[in-house]
């Protein structure tokens, strides 16, 4: 966790940011090893393995982080759940127009993410009942 005059982990790139975050997931989820280089500075630091699913990131992930994991299963849904505005709708202005396909386009590329990320970690579940 981060406390009051620690600003915590800062990268080069914002990609390298969202992949230390996902190796710090990672840690949580399995004890598999990286398959790419070592960005998160407190993956060593996690007891490998412990949260395979995100209800088990309660107490682990935020402080105190009592019902964390159900958090983000409920962001998850209201994403999957959210509308994709058709692209054919008559706004009145091309620039609206423009907008709204724009705006379909990146809730559809969203949640595809969200769907590969929940494959993922049904994929990470599985690996882990399998060793228990």
């Amino acid at each position: 966790s981060i406390s009051a005059g620690n600003s915590g982990a800062s990268f080069k790139t914002v990609d390298e940011g969202i992949l230390a975050h996902i190796q710090h997931l990672k840690a949580y989820a399995n004890t598999e090893p990286l398959k790419t280089s070592l960005l998160d500075p407190r993956f060593n630091l996690v007891k490998r393995g412990t949260a395979p699913g995100f209800e088990d990131l309660d107490g682990k992930w935020a402080v105190p982080g009592s019902g964390y994991g159900q958090s983000i299963i409920n962001i998850w849904r209201r994403i999957l759940d959210e509308p994709v505005p058709d692209k054919n709708e008559d706004s009145g202005t091309v620039s609206d127009v423009h907008d709204k396909i724009a705006d379909k386009k990146l809730i559809e590329e969203f949640q595809n993410m969200i769907k590969e990320l929940s494959n993922f970690v049904e994929k990470l579940k599985g690996i882990a009942n399998n060793k228990e």
